[in-house]
């Protein structure tokens, strides 16, 4: 039966065993942002990371905190340290939700299903979807058979394709290529990620090492127009196929510019990539939170597919911000609480920038005056790290990031007058 919005004590009044949740990942400020979210609504929640006393970690909203080994370092160890927390819930009376915040967590979830079920709720779509949801090249085979636009795009079974286009000069670079799905390797997935091409023979080497490596690959044009013009669909699609939160925005300014991670954005009202998102996902299976992302493209006037992302992104605490609390609604759906509307963010103008992040980007790409956005007129702002009520993560991240810009500074200084050489 559907209800309206309750707080956690009102939604588990009646529970003898204690809903939790384990926020995995807690060392980003992804994850600060989902930690807080919950704890806003009275959610108990363990911050688990792979460092200790940054990020969510510090959050006055964690009540609890697990350091486990870096899946990418020790991915048996981290499985073994989640395990035994999870028992210990169990034995205090309380039901670990296991939250992922990551691609990476994600798949560790997906893994280690078997393991992880009898102990944790895992809400996670069945591995087939999450596997189709999570590979670049199917998420834009569904979009052309739904008539959702996407950008010209050829896998890596099509190279022949993208060669005769070029040829033709049907396309021209620059191009980007991707790698389709999250790669394993953390320093594979770093370089394979998202690489701007320049020129045919960047195009070759690239392709060939990636072949070399078995990895599986798009291609793709590059839609004109600046950072500004990268929208995002944040939706909550509950296990029943209903949208419960609606959150959508654009990204201002990236790290680094061009192709990167929003450091700033802001929220606004865009119908048409509600609507393509939401086909995309019911036509996927997929439920959860989400990421679709669109670039609007003024030579014919379309938003088109960029990505999804099965699981919360970095800027996600703007949607809190302006009343669509996505994680906890992915909470209520987690165990069993459907929410009767759709929850839409209200009509106030909000800026969500990571303030150090923009300092250190804008004076090292000199790309825009930092902090410009600050200026721009919005009713309000969400910082990625501070919070009035809850400052510790923001103390924490200001000085490695202030010593970062000195550095940088003094190095150009010295570039300049002759007593560092140029890299």
């Amino acid at each position: 039966m559907a209800e309206t919005l309750k707080s956690y004590v009102e939604a588990f009044a009646d529970r003898e065993a204690r809903p939790l949740a384990v926020v995995l990942g807690a060392e980003h400020y992804n994850a600060l942002a989902v930690i807080r979210a919950l704890g806003l609504q009275g959610v108990p929640v363990i911050a688990a990371g792979n460092r200790a006393g940054v990020g969510g970690q510090l959050s006055r909203f964690a009540g609890e905190r697990l350091t486990y080994p870096d899946f990418n370092e020790d991915e048996d160890g981290a499985l073994q340290a989640i395990v035994e927390l999870c028992r210990q819930c169990r034995g205090r009376g309380q039901e670990p939700l296991l939250f992922p915040t990551g691609d990476r967590h994600v798949e560790f979830l997906m893994t280690h299903r078997e393991t992880l079920q009898p102990l944790a709720r895992l809400h996670l779509p069945e591995d087939p979807i999450l596997d189709a949801v999570m590979d670049k090249g199917a998420q834009y085979r569904l979009a052309d058979k739904l008539g959702i636009p996407f950008p010209r795009s050829w896998t890596n079974e099509e190279l022949e394709g993208l060669k005769r286009s070029l040829e033709r000069r049907d396309v021209d670079f620059p191009l980007i290529f991707k790698a389709r799905t999250v790669l394993p390797e953390y320093h594979q997935n770093e370089k394979f990620r998202r690489v701007p091409l320049r020129d045919l023979e960047m195009l070759t080497v690239l392709v060939d090492e990636a072949k070399n490596l078995e990895l599986e690959f798009v291609v793709q044009e590059i839609i004109p127009g600046a950072d500004d013009q990268l929208f995002t669909l944040g939706a909550m699609m509950t296990a029943g196929g209903r949208l419960s939160g609606i959150f959508t925005g654009r990204k201002l300014r990236q790290m680094p510019p061009g192709f990167g991670v929003c450091r700033a954005g802001e929220n606004c009202e865009i119908d048409e990539i509600v609507e393509h998102g939401e086909r995309l996902l019911k036509a996927f299976g997929f439920f959860g939170i989400s990421q679709v992302e669109f670039k609007y493209d003024a030579r014919d006037d379309q938003f088109k597919l960029m990505e999804i992302n099965p699981r919360s992104w970095s800027w996600i605490g703007l949607s809190t911000r302006v009343g669509v609390n996505l994680p906890y609604l992915y909470f209520l759906d987690a165990f069993g609480i459907d929410v009767t509307d759709a929850e839409r963010s209200g009509n106030e103008r909000v800026l969500w920038i990571s303030v150090w992040d923009d300092l250190f980007h804008s004076l090292k790409h000199r790309d825009q005056f930092p902090l410009k956005n600050l200026f721009d007129g919005y009713s309000g702002f969400q910082e990625a790290y501070f919070e009035w009520g809850d400052p510790k993560p923001a103390l924490r991240y200001a000085g490695p990031m202030f010593r970062q810009i000195v550095r940088m500074l003094g190095g150009r200084l010295l570039r300049k007058v002759g007593l560092r050489r140029h890299s």
